[in-house]
This record gives structure tokens, C-alpha cells and sequence, in this order.
């Protein structure tokens, strides 16, 4: 039974059923140019058109040139065109208008929503555009809230309401006599029919029918009842009851105000009354929110089911698990399944994952953000590379880029830009670039500044032989990538334009869409990629794959259409309306950017294609074989009800109107394709998740009301799947519901099938058994292969592949108890050969035993941190700086002493060209002397190391400290003098002692050991030459706070000292002729820490002293952590050389296990995705729930 508000030409010439009868007869009679037909959505609009179009085929056996069918805005738009000169307006987009509000908020003497320095966020304006754009829409204009700032209304917050008047006004000035926005467009086409007859406005006479509406606004209102005396047949086909006031309340209010203009409300086409009135279209229509109660139906439950999930990924994994089910045993078409949500953007990017992963084809509408697509990101960072001075990010990040071609001229890979090398070289060098920091200019003198100094520094080593092979090496390696560094960024700054002088908005358009999108070829590498597509299509067996790679190419490509059609609009308005004004790039740059940030484009739709992810609105009038709500919570849906606060005053009614309006929504949802409901010919599927990471969830109202007035939860339509941890609780559904659909699942799967129980007597082995026959086991399997099918284009598609692919992951899945030598290729078992007679660092044996397989990762395979560089000194170039200030520092003094006989050598040396070893004594009177020489060293290292940047400078300050602050460099001189002061007698002799490095030059050969063979290089020892023999202590700078233990020692989990010591007494005996006994080790701090215990610097920090050391008494070193006397240092070197042999035995048969000695450190290291401990600590806790 159809109603209609129709005006009086309808009522007395059109007797009809319904639109669809008005509809079919204008097919069938080949006079569809007699009507036009209005809906709500432009969706709507192309089901139609394509399903009249061929309606119109099959009958008359010829195309359809064009269906008159609109959406009510498009209409609307096509009555304006009716107008004298109608064409001299311009129509501005969604994105331009919030570069007007930006405008005018700027141009508003603002007081609330300005902040201290006057300025209002993106986001607010954001927020008051779509306020005002609301107020235009409801017809609220300028003067009615000039009304209300007047009025004595001590309810309204007039700061804010004043605020929102300003921006108004200016807006509107902006917008002009020339500048529409819909609601002025709205308003111009009201004002010219209200003046002019709307029946000579149309040829043919056409009948004007609208279907689908549940309210307009009160200008659409005003602009239908210019058609109620119109000659021109006029009705709207509205689905209301006058019984359900909770539900209709809304048209209701609209019924009257149209009915008030002249059109009336009738019913037609009462041909059978008793199946109208028990129809389930009827109940719905007369029940659902009503007040009272009603007879319960039972009809629902042969078609609906409700579904509560426990969080919403398990509730998008339950609907790909239901549509695999639909389409596969159902044979249910994926087009005629729509998926629906209130707000449909929380959920598309987590369909589009699943649907990934489950192989379903889907055509997710939702609209994008231009703002975050690639090839604008790519247009923007150009800009910004111009605009803000060559900032190194904004190089990086336009060279990251796939749409940008920097590499036009380029003849090979030689001639290529290496963006990596020059990124990470401007890293190193600490150039950041910019304005402040004189934007190209640092970038050439930093450079410059650096291929000097490498080129200076490699021909003075050459010269003088002074300089280790190895450090040459390095210099020359540097040199090269600075070099190559230098001329891609000339080759950068050549290609980028000009942004000197102001640019009119015509030559700014011009740069971006000549000097940027054709230069850079973006359109060439968009056009490229799209002909390599169809070139390697046959190479894809996925045809998922092909649809999701096409979808991604249009996106892109619709992206830079979308972007260009704003820029001709922004810079085509702003000709128009500063004529002759220039602006600086960055201005228009940033007008541009906000433009785009209001911006958004679309996809084409691909009718037939897949399943439907959109909101409920889009699907009214579309006959959805099967739909699914998603997020029925409460507080989604319905949407929680906010009040405008930045109005300042609450509009009339609004609250009751918007739970209205959030009802009217779930009874479209319910009842969309009436014939199809009341038929019990659809599905309706609707799934709540109960909670998220921050909430639990209270499933919406609308449940409860449905509920209500049917026997749902009765018939066992209900299903809680949160709590229920058996599917097999439902066993109606426990089919699809246990079925293996996706590739996780089955990767799960296989997980579960291929491990064994844990090892009882090794309880941290995991025992990975697979099957040869695992392929042929899992066939066996019911409910899996007939799911693991893919479907699209209501095909199956076999997808047995991932079977082989999965095995074999887990085949190599690292197995603790085994060697993976056999695992490894060729290349690498012969690096593990070599290793058995190899020599290793102190860092090497100490990460093997911290956990193995970060050895494996780092020295076998060579996966490496990419170097990371911050604008402050990193801890490593510290650390280098250090070492070389003081090395410098130590090696001048002693010299100085030798020559004035203030220091004796120590011991002969047996080679020339080593280091003699001498004690340096520094004296409390000459301080201010070794300050000055400290001084002076320190500038020359920091001009070697370091750029002139000011966080930089901040750390040279801190070595030199001021009148007001000490120096680090001061506070260690001063406690190094302390620290001689009561070492009892041990002084400084040799420093910087490499051994075994190959590649250095006088690195001394030394042997600790037949099984064991070490290199590296000690900071420096200090020795003691008493009667009583030749004592030394192996001493290290530290600029960290990190430092090992006697405990981390023995423990096996830190070498540097023990080996060290060992090194140290052999190289003395074998080198200086020197018998020698160890005091132990000491880390001396150059960055000292605070004792808490005393008012002090902690300067220094000893290991393996016991009770009986002279140092420990000299400096009253608590007893705690000191050994009891030196035979127990010997037991400890003995200890920890035996665990280091252990380790290279162990890493010569290949043993890196996934053993870390501290599981703590996992959370902050590289591999930890490499080693994947983390799926080793589940399988293990697996299997001990299960035996518990």
C-alpha cells in the first residue's frame, strides 16, 4: 500500500500503485522522457539507471540514451541551470570551501576561539566549517543568529555564538555575488522559481516522482512546495505509519510542513488489504520503538541472526568466515551481499585486510582523504623542499617516493641519485637543513667543508706513514659516498624551480603542473606502471591480486585528477577575485594544503564485482539478497547524542530529532527490499563486539527493540559467541564457524598440526615435527578444502599453493635443539668453517653468549642497524672523542715529561716502532697548564668530528663548560689528578694498545691462549714499578652509565676485563720484558656520576680487586664486590676464559639458538622479528595449558 504527499496535478491525472508500477510502465511504453525520478543516494541512482537501461534493452532491443534519475541535490543543480546567465556562477567543492572558512576566520575579529597569538588550529576550522555549512543546510542564516546575540537570552553563550556570526559574514563576503556553495545555490534557484512559472522550465511536461526520503531540510522543504500548484505531476512515495510516533516522528513534521504548502496525503493501490497488514514490511513499519507492546512475530527468525563477538576483529573475521559460507555452500552471489556499518570508515581498512586474507573480492566505497594519498604527499614534499630551506626530510621524503623521477637525465645506475647514501651522509654531518640554517648553502659548505677534510686527511697519512691502512681505507670509502653525496644534491637543487619573488595565482599553478607533475613525470610513472600491469597480467594466477592491484593504480591516478581539478579551482578563484595580486609560494602552498586537507575523491564503483562495505544510507532502494550490520553498540549505533558546544546555544529539538533520525536508520536497514522481507527471501545478519582495548561495549538499544516484538532470542537466533569458547554450542552454525577460510587460519592450522608436546626433560625445547605427508594429511580434514576456496566472480578458485608455501615455513622454523648448520647455504657454512680457527672481538663473544642467534643475524648474515644519526652528538662519536682527546692529551704530556726526565721508562722494548711504556704523573701546580693543552686539543678533534650546528655546539660547550659551570673536560682533569693522587702509585703508561688487528699498524701480536684468539684494543694501562715487582690495572673510558660487574664476570656474560688482562700481562712480558702481576680492572667515567652516598663525583669504578689491593685500601672501596685475594682472580680469569672457548666452540658447530641469557632485552632488539621468540614463548605456554 503506497502513500503518497502529492500535489493536485498527481492526484487527479496519475492513479498508480507505486513509483516502481509508474516506473515499469514508463519502460514498457518507451516514454521514461515523460518522468523523472528522484532518490536519495547516488548510489541509488546508478543501480537504477543500470537496471532500466537494461529493462529498456530486453523490451525494446535498443540502448537507452539517458534515464532521467537524480539524487535531490542533482536536481536541484538542474533547475539552477534554468536561470539567465546561470553559467557566470561558480560552484565551489567541499576542499576550496575550507580554504574560504580559513580565510575568513583569519579575516574575523575573533575573541573566544582565537588563541594567545591569535590563531586558530586546522582542526577548529575544520569543526567551524562544518558548523556553519550545518546552519546554511537547516537555513539558519546570518540574521537569525544576530537575533539571538540580541535577545536576553541568558541560555545562549554569547562569546561563542558571536565568534560563529563573524566567521558567517566574512564567509559569506567571500563567497560574493559570484561564489556558490549548495545551500546559495539552493537559495538563488528558490528565489528565481519563486518569481518565475516552474512549468514552462520543463519539456515534455515531465511527472516529477521522489521515493526513498524519510525528512528534508527546511529549505528543501521550501524548494518542494514550489511545485504544489504546479501543472507538472508532483509526489513523493514516503514509508510511514501515523501509528508509531517514535519511529515517524520526524516525517511526520515534515508531512505537515509539505501538506501545508498544498500538497496532500493519500493512499493509492489498497488491491489487497489483508496481506498489506500481515505483511513483515507492516509489522516493522507499525511495531518497531513503538510504545506498548505487540503480538511478538516468529517470521523474523527464518532470516535473521544476531551475533555477539568478543572485539571487532574477531567480528570482521566471523562476516569473511559467513560470506565464504553465503557464497560457496549457499551459492549466494557476492554482489548481492552488502555489509553496512554506522559509520563505515572505522571499519573499510580492516575489511580490506581481511578480505585480503580470505580472498574476497569486495567494492568498499568508502571515500579517501586526498591529503593521504601517495602521489600528493609526492607533489607537497617538492614544495617543501623549496618553501622551507632543503630540509634533509623533506629531500628524503621526495626521494622515497614512487611518483617523483629524479633520475630523468641519468644514462646508468652510476649517474643515478642515491637517495640513501645522501640521506644517510646528511646524517652523519648533521645537516638538517632549512631556512633557519641557510637553507642549499649548509648543504653545499658541509659537503665541501667534508671532501676537504677526508681529501686533506688521506694525503697527509700517505705522506707521513703515521696513520693505520685501515683508517686510509675508511677515509677513501667516506670520501667517495660525501662526493657522490655533494653531486646528487647539485643535481636536485638544478632540478627543483625557482621560488624567489612573488608568483601570481596562474604561475603557480603553472610551476606545480609544469615544473612538478611533468617534469618529475608523474603522470609518465602513473601511465608506465599502469602498461606494466597489463604487460605482466598473465603472470598473476590470483585474480584477487589483479583486482586489488588495478583498484590501487585507479586510486592513485583519481587522486591526481582530483588534485588538479582543486588547484584550477583554488587558483581560478583567486584570479578572479585578487586579479592582480602576487603571492610568496609558501602562502599558495599553504592555501593549496588546506584545500586538500577538506578534500576527498572516490573509486569507480565496479557493479558486480564483490561484496558491498558502505554505510546504511547507501543502500536504500538496492535489493540486498543479504545484509550484515556491523558495530550495533551502543554509543555507534545509535550515535551518541553531542550538543554543538562551539554554538554556543542548543538548537530546538535537536536531541529527540537525532535518536529519531538513528531509528529511522535501523528500520531501513531492516527493511530494505520490502518485497524481498516480506517474501522471508533475504538475510539479515546483524554482529556486535563487546568490548575494544580501552571499553567494554553495551550492545545497541535497537537490538533490545527488536527483540521486543519478535522471537528471536526464543527461536535460538542469538548467538553469544564472546563466552562461548565451543562452536560446536551452535551446531546450526558450527560448520562455517570451525571452517579454515583464510590464510592465517590455516597458517594457525598448520602451526597447531606440526609441532610435538615439550620435551619433559628439556623444558625450554620446542620439537618441530613435519610431516612429508602433511599436504595429503590436511586433504583429509573435514570442513577445510571446500572453504580454503577462494570466490570471486562466483567462481572457486583452488588456492592449494599456500599448502606448499606454509610447509615449508615451518619446516625452517628454527629449531633450538638442532645445529642450523645444515640449514644454511653454501656461503655461509664456509664463514661457520672458518670461525673455528677465527679471531674474535670482546663484542663478538660477549653478544654469542648474551643470546646466540643475534650473533648469527649480525655476523653471519650481515643483517646490520641501519646507522642511526641525531642532531646532537650520538653516544659512539662521544665515545670516539673522548678517546681521542685523551689519547692525544696522555701522549703529548709523557712526551713533554721524558723530555724533561720527569718520567723513566719502563721495561725494553723488543720491536721498534711500539710504544715505550713510561708512567705520567700529573701534578696538582701544573693544572692550569694541562687545561690549556687539553683545551687546545679538544677544539682540533671537535673541528675534525663534529659540524657547526647548535645542538652540536651545545655538546662542545659542555666539554668547555663556562664561568658559571665547569667543563667535562675540567671535572676529569680534576678528578684524573685525584685519582693518581690515591691509586697507590699506579700511573698511566701506555695507551690505546691494539693487538691483534690486522690491518693496524704496530698492532702487537699477542697469544692468550692455543684455543682461543682474540683482538682488540685497550684504552690504556696503568702500571706500578715498586720493589715488590710490576703491578698493572687494564683500564677502559667509559661515557656511558651501563657498566658490567664482577657478578656479569663470572656469570660468563662480560669478557672485556678478564681477557683484557690476560692480553695485558702477556704483551708486557713479551714486548716490554716485563714480569707482571694483575691488580685487576678499572672503568674510569669521563661523564662522572654523583655518589648519592657521598657528596662526590664517581669517577672510576674497579673489578676483580680483592680485599688485600692498596687501592682498596687508598680509596677505603667498600669490601662489598671485592675478592677475597688473588688466587681468586686467577680462578675468575681461568673461569672466564674457559666460557669463552666454550662459546667459540659453540659457534664453530653452528649452535645459535633462540637463547637469550636476559629475555628482557628481547623488547628492544633489532632481530626480534628475525628470531620470532616471541611465537616460541606461545607455542611453549600452548602446551603447558594443555598438559595443566
Amino acid at each position: 500500500m503506497a502513500q503518497f504527499l502529492c500535489n493536485q496535478s498527481f492526484k487527479a491525472n496519475l492513479p498508480v500503485c507505486s513509483i516502481e508500477q509508474s516506473l515499469d510502465d514508463a519502460i514498457k511504453g518507451n516514454s521514461l522522457n515523460q518522468l523523472i525520478l528522484i532518490v536519495p543516494t547516488g548510489r541509488l541512482v546508478r543501480f537504477l539507471k543500470n537496471e532500466i537501461i537494461r529493462k529498456y534493452f530486453e523490451i525494446h532491443k535498443k540502448p537507452l540514451v539517458n534515464a532521467n534519475i537524480y539524487t535531490l541535490q542533482s536536481f536541484i543543480a538542474k533547475c539552477f541551470e534554468f536561470q539567465p546567465n546561470s553559467n557566470k556562477f561558480r560552484i565551489i567543492s567541499d576542499g576550496y570551501q575550507l580554504e574560504l572558512f580559513e580565510e575568513a576566520v583569519k579575516n574575523a575579529e575573533l575573541n573566544f576561539f582565537a588563541g594567545k597569538e591569535g590563531k586558530v588550529s586546522i582542526p577548529t576550522i575544520s569543526r567551524l566549517a562544518k558548523l556553519i555549512y550545518g546552519l546554511k543546510e537547516d537555513g539558519i542564516t546570518p540574521q537569525d543568529l544576530e537575533k539571538d546575540l540580541n535577545s536576553d537570552d541568558e541560555n545562549i553563550d554569547k562569546p561563542r555564538l558571536s565568534d560563529i556570526f563573524r566567521i558567517y559574514l566574512e564567509y559569506q563576503k567571500l563567497l560574493g555575488e559570484k561564489f556558490l556553495d549548495f545551500p546559495q545555490l539552493l537559495n538563488r534557484t528558490i528565489d528565481f522559481f519563486s518569481s518565475n512559472k516552474i512549468d514552462g522550465c520543463f519539456k515534455n511536461q515531465p511527472k516529477i516522482l521522489l521515493n526513498g526520503f524519510s525528512q528534508f531540510k527546511p529549505p528543501e522543504i521550501k524548494f518542494i512546495s514550489l511545485f504544489a500548484k504546479s501543472l507538472l505531476p508532483f509526489a513523493i512515495q514516503i514509508d510511514y505509519s501515523p501509528n508509531n510516533g517514535p519511529l515517524f516522528s520526524n516525517l511526520e513534521d515534515t508531512i505537515i510542513a509539505i501538506k501545508d504548502s498544498g500538497f496532500s496525503l493519500f493512499e493509492m493501490g489498497k488491491s489487497n488489504f489483508f496481506a498489506e497488514n500481515t505483511s513483515n514490511s507492516f509489522f516493522l513499519r507499525q511495531n518497531l520503538f513503538a510504545l506498548g507492546r505487540a503480538n511478538k512475530s516468529s517470521s523474523f527468525s527464518k532470516f535473521t541472526k544476531i551475533f555477539s563477538v568478543s572485539d571487532k576483529e574477531q567480528e570482521v573475521k566471523l562476516i569473511c568466515k559467513l560470506i565464504k559460507e553465503l557464497a560457496i555452500n549457499e551459492k549466494v552471489s557476492l554482489s548481492d551481499i552488502c555489509i553496512v556499518a554506522r559509520k563505515p570508515e572505522e571499519y573499510s581498512s580492516l575489511f580490506r585486510e581481511f578480505f585480503a586474507d580470505y580472498k574476497i573480492a569486495g567494492n568498499i566505497s568508502d571515500r579517501f582523504n586526498l591529503c593521504e594519498s601517495a602521489v600528493v604527499t609526492a607533489i607537497f614534499s617538492v614544495l617543501n623542499i623549496i618553501n622551507y630551506g632543503f630540509k634533509r626530510s623533506d629531500i628524503h621524503s621526495a626521494l622515497q617516493s614512487n611518483f617523483l623521477n629524479f633520475n630523468i637525465d641519468a644514462k646508468n645506475n652510476k649517474e643515478k641519485i642515491d637517495g640513501s647514501n645522501l640521506n644517510s651522509v646528511a646524517e652523519q654531518l648533521r645537516i638538517s637543513g632549512g631556512n633557519l640554517y641557510k637553507g642549499e648553502f649548509i648543504w653545499k659548505t658541509f659537503l665541501m667543508n667534508r671532501i676537504k677534510y677526508l681529501a686533506d686527511s688521506i694525503n697527509d697519512a700517505r705522506r707521513t706513514g703515521n696513520v693505520d691502512p685501515t683508517e686510509i681505507e675508511n677515509n677513501t670509502r667516506e670520501q667517495k659516498k660525501v662526493e657522490k653525496a655533494y653531486d646528487d644534491f647539485l643535481k636536485i637543487f638544478s632540478l627543483l624551480p625557482n621560488r624567489k619573488g612573488k608568483l601570481s595565482p596562474q604561475e603557480f599553478n603553472e610551476l606545480i603542473k609544469k615544473k612538478i607533475i611533468e617534469k618529475f613525470e608523474i603522470r609518465k610513472i602513473l601511465s608506465d606502471s599502469y602498461k606494466e600491469f597489463l604487460h605482466s597480467k598473465s603472470k598473476y594466477t590470483d585474480k584477487f591480486e589483479i583486482s586489488y592491484k588495478l583498484e590501487q593504480l585507479e586510486k592513485e591516478s583519481r587522486s591526481l585528477t582530483a588534485f588538479i581539478n582543486l588547484l584550477d579551482e583554488m587558483t581560478g578563484i583567486l584570479r578572479e577575485r585578487q586579479q592582480f595580486k602576487k603571492f610568496d609560494l609558501i602562502e599558495l602552498t599553504q592555501r593549496l594544503k588546506i584545500a586538500v586537507s577538506g578534500a576527498k575523491y572516490q573509486i569507480s564503483e565496479k557493479p558486480g564485482l564483490g561484496v558491498t562495505v558502505t554505510s546504511i544510507e547507501q543502500i536504500r532502494g538496492i535489493p540486498y539478497k543479504v545484509t550484515i550490520l556491523c558495530s550495533a553498540i551502543d554509543k555507534s549505533f545509535p550515535l551518541a547524542y553531542s550538543a554543538e558546544t562551539f554554538l554556543g546555544k542548543e538548537l530546538p529539538d535537536t536531541k529527540a530529532r537525532h535518536i529519531r533520525s538513528e531509528r529511522m536508520l535501523f528500520y531501513q536497514f531492516l527493511s530494505n527490499s520490502p518485497d524481498a522481507l516480506d517474501k522471508a527471501e533475504k538475510q539479515v545478519y546483524i554482529f556486535y563486539p563487546n568490548k575494544n582495548e580501552q571499553e567494554v561495549h553495551i550492545r545497541s538499544p535497537f537490538i533490545d527493540a527488536l527483540f521486543k516484538i519478535t522471537t528471536l532470542e526464543e527461536d535460538g537466533c542469538f548467538y553469544d559467541l564472546a563466552t562461548s569458547k565451543e562452536a560446536t554450542a551452535y551446531p546450526e552454525i558450527a560448520k562455517w564457524l570451525n571452517a579454515i577460510s583464510g590464510n592465517r587460519e590455516l597458517a594457525e592450522f598448520l602451526g597447531r598440526k606440526s609441532y610435538s608436546t615439550v620435551n619433559n626433560k628439556k623444558p625450554n625445547k620446542v620439537e618441530i615435527k613435519i610431516s612429508d605427508n602433511l599436504f595429503e594429511e590436511i586433504e583429509k580434514e573435514e570442513n577445510i578444502l571446500n572453504t580454503i576456496d577462494l570466490v570471486l566472480d562466483d567462481k572457486l578458485i583452488d588456492f592449494k599453493d599456500n599448502y606448499k608455501y606454509l610447509h615449508e615455513y615451518y619446516s625452517t622454523f628454527v629449531q633450538n635443539q638442532n645445529s642450523v648448520f645444515e640449514k644454511c647455504n653454501d656461503v655461509i657454512k664456509e664463514k661457520i668453517k672458518r670461525l673455528k680457527d677465527g679471531t674474535f672481538s670482546i663484542t663478538q663473544l660477549e653478544t654469542f653468549t648474551n643470546c646466540p642467534y643475534k650473533y648469527f643475524s649480525n655476523y653471519l648474515l650481515n643483517f646490520k642497524d641501519a646507522p642511526k644519526y641525531e642532531d646532537t652528538v650520538s653516544p659512539l662519536e662521544r665515545g670516539n672523542i673522548i678517546h681521542s682527546i685523551l689519547y692525544t692529551f696522555f701522549k703529548l704530556i709523557q712526551a713533554e715529561q721524558l723530555n724533561n726526565k720527569e718520567a723513566n721508562i719502563i721495561g725494553e722494548i723488543s720491536l721498534p716502532n711500539i710504544d715505550i711504556a713510561a708512567p705520567v704523573k700529573l701534578k696538582r701546580e701544573n693544572y692550569l697548564f694541562y687545561k690549556d693543552i687539553l683545551e687546545k686539543i679538544a677544539n682540533r678533534v671537535f673541528d675534525i668530528n663534529l659540524t657547526d650546528t647548535p645542538l652540536q655546539r651545545l655538546t662542545k660547550d659542555s666539554f668547555f663548560g663556562n664561568k658559571n659551570r665547569q667543563g667535562f673536560l675540567e671535572i676529569w682533569l680534576n678528578n684524573e689528578i685525584e685519582n693518581q693522587e690515591m691509586s697507590a702509585g699506579f700511573l698511566p703508561a701506555l695507551f690505546e694498545v691494539s693487538f691483534n688487528l690486522a690491518k693496524v699498524k704496530n698492532s702487537l701480536n699477542v697469544k692468550i691462549d692455543d684455543d682461543l684468539k682474540i683482538y682488540g684494543k685497550i684504552d690504556r694501562i696503568d702500571i706500578r714499578n715498586e720493589n715488590d715487582g710490576i703491578q698493572f690495572l687494564v683500564a677502559d673510558y667509559k661515557s656511558g652509565s651501563v657498566l658490567p660487574n664482577n657478578s656479569k664476570i663470572i656469570n660468563g656474560n662480560s669478557f672485556q676485563v678478564p681477557l683484557y688482562i690476560l692480553a695485558a700481562k702477556q704483551l708486557l712480558n713479551d714486548y716490554y720484558s716485563l714480569e707482571s702481576m694483575s691488580e685487576g680492572g678499572v672503568y674510569y667515567l669521563f661523564y662522572p656520576k654523583t655518589n648519592s652516598k657521598q657528596d662526590n663525583y664517581q669517577y672510576s669504578k674497579y673489578l676483580l680487586l680483592n680485599k688485600e689491593s692498596q687501592i682498596a685500601e687508598s680509596k677505603a672501596l667498600s669490601s662489598r664486590g671485592l675478592l677475597s685475594n688473588s688466587d681468586d682472580l686467577e680462578k675468575i680469569l681461568k673461569i672466564s676464559l674457559n666460557s669463552a672457548k666454550g662459546g667459540v666452540k659453540k659457534i664453530s658447530e653452528g649452535k645459535f639458538f633462540v637463547e637469550p641469557a636476559d629475555v628482557t632485552a628481547c623488547n628492544n632488539c633489532s632481530y626480534f622479528s628475525l628470531c620470532r621468540i616471541k611465537e616460541k614463548h606461545l607455542l611453549l605456554s600452548e602446551e603447558e595449558t594443555e598438559e595443566g
